[in-house]
């Protein structure tokens, strides 16, 4: 059982990489494949999240734009399918594929515009997961590679305009995180100025197996923030009313959390990275591939463990906080 176990471990820490690259081929998963993510739901009134309203939001840092705060939309961008389920996903046999998903969320404005937090994997990954993805993370991650799962692919299925999205709010650049910018080429992008000079002017070579710059070739209309407030107990940085990037440090450089504003409700955090599960956040563990990968990816292990802790702090005082792969998500009230 031991050997078993080792043996598993090996393989999700070579197989579950959500975030290193090198470069692979991919498979396309067909219209019915079983381990695609079920696709995600307009989820305003139901029990997760509530149509809510709020005054006046700013968008970016010159102008002021008065919209209400109407609801969100969660987003699977990216169906996930590394080795062993029982140790990534905490069920399942030890050689089924395990299920992850590239968690994103679209915040809507009374006044028609849309803010997209995370993009998952784009149009263009899927086109060529060889050049954009990498071999090893297509090989280990297993991508289904699905048509209908790209931001830009779902925010049409819900009869949105693409166009409407304006502004995108990055937790950080990992190639599962930003690979639908080049989809909305005309939206503000928002991230933390420490995580954006890891790209710019030049790529941090480092880096340079995780972070795509196929991905952002297409020059995004960057706007980065300088994390100055600490109204929220963390280094922050307004991007506008309701929405705040929060210092998450430790997986990476300028890593963050995008706390969302919800009256009536209590805040909503995307904690990106900073765990792969939440469970953990409220008593239960991490399962162990999952727990052994975190750490391999983990920049800076203070700053990983002073980011944890205050997650902690904040699931005790009753905001919900969703992660960038889990599989389940949900959210009580």
């Amino acid at each position: 059982m031991l050997a078993e176990q080792c043996l598993a471990i090996a393989l999700v820490a070579a197989q579950v990489g959500i975030a290193v690259a090198a470069a692979s081929q991919g498979v396309s998963g067909g219209d019915e494949d079983p381990d695609v993510l079920p696709m995600p739901q307009d989820v305003h009134g139901d029990t997760q999240f509530r149509r809510c309203r709020a005054d006046e939001l700013a968008f970016g840092s010159t102008r002021r734009v008065r919209v209400e705060f109407m609801g969100i939309h969660h987003l699977n961008c990216g169906t996930l399918r590394p080795a062993s389920a029982r140790l990534v996903n905490g069920r399942g046999g030890l050689l089924e594929r395990a299920r992850l998903a590239c968690n994103c969320l679209l915040v809507e404005h009374a006044a028609g515009e849309y803010t997209l937090i995370d993009t998952g994997l784009g149009t263009l990954d899927l086109a060529d997961p060889v050049g954009r993805l990498g071999q090893e993370f297509v090989r280990r991650c297993g991508p289904a590679l699905d048509p209908a799962e790209p931001a830009v692919a779902q925010v049409a299925a819900l009869g949105i305009d693409p166009r409407r999205v304006t502004s995108i709010v990055l937790t950080h650049h990992d190639l599962d995180h930003a690979g639908g910018l080049a989809d909305f080429p005309w939206a503000e992008v928002h991230l933390s100025s420490a995580h954006l000079s890891l790209i710019a002017p030049a790529l941090d070579a480092r880096l340079a197996g995780r972070l795509r710059p196929q991905q952002w070739r297409h020059g995004p209309l960057w706007r980065p923030a300088q994390l100055r407030g600490r109204g929220l107990g963390r280094p922050s940085a307004q991007v506008n009313d309701r929405i705040h990037l929060v210092a998450l440090d430790g997986h990476i450089e300028g890593h963050c959390g995008v706390m969302i504003t919800r009256p009536g409700l209590g805040p909503l955090l995307h904690v990106g990275d900073a765990v792969y599960d939440t469970r953990v956040l409220r008593g239960g563990r991490t399962p162990l591939g999952l727990a052994v990968f975190e750490r391999l990816m983990r920049t800076d292990r203070r700053a990983w463990r002073e980011s944890r802790a205050w997650l902690y702090r904040q699931v005790a005082e009753g905001v919900d906080v969703l992660c960038a792969h889990e599989r389940d998500v949900s959210f009580s009230h």
